[in-house]
């Protein structure tokens, strides 16, 4: 630091000044080389998305339940005809033993009447009604058939 005083008639001048020198440091920078090393590296991304099918199809049977089994997986493969699902048959099959008892009941009717109406005891009329009864309940039980049937839901195409 540098003073300097100076004196004009009875004013002092005092100036001072700083000097500083600049220390200029310079470190050398190393930096280490090497060769990048090839490896096949998975990456992993996350997404929210829905895939769906080239061929998408909806299946839905005719008769209302709650399903027994289901067979396939969801996206499987699977080949015409084959067995997918199965809704529970309980009540089916109560409605099926109750066909056939009104079936064996018709019938027996039908035969007591046309005992008697071959001795002429009955009419013919009544006969016949009993006959119409029988099919009846025959067409109810093929009924009873058919809705059971459609309790297996089958692949309709590959």
């Amino acid at each position: 630091m540098k003073s300097i005083f100076i004196l004009i008639g009875a004013t002092v001048l005092f100036i001072s000044s700083c000097h500083h020198e600049k220390e200029n440091h310079h470190e050398e920078s190393r930096f280490v080389v090497t060769n990048p090393i090839r490896i096949d590296t998975l990456v992993f991304h996350e997404y929210v998305c829905q895939i769906k099918s080239i061929q998408h199809i909806e299946l839905r049977t005719l008769e209302r339940g709650y399903l027994q089994n289901i067979y396939i997986d969801e996206g499987q493969s699977v080949k015409k005809g084959q067995l997918m699902f199965k809704i529970m048959p309980l009540i089916y099959q109560a409605d099926l033993q109750k066909a056939k008892a009104e079936v064996n009941f018709a019938e027996i009717e039908y035969k007591n009447n046309k005992n008697f109406a071959d001795s002429d005891i009955i009419w013919r009329n009544e006969h016949a009604l009993a006959k119409v009864k029988l099919e009846k309940c025959r067409a109810e039980l093929n009924l009873v058939h058919s809705h059971i049937d459609f309790l297996e839901v089958r692949a309709p195409s590959e």
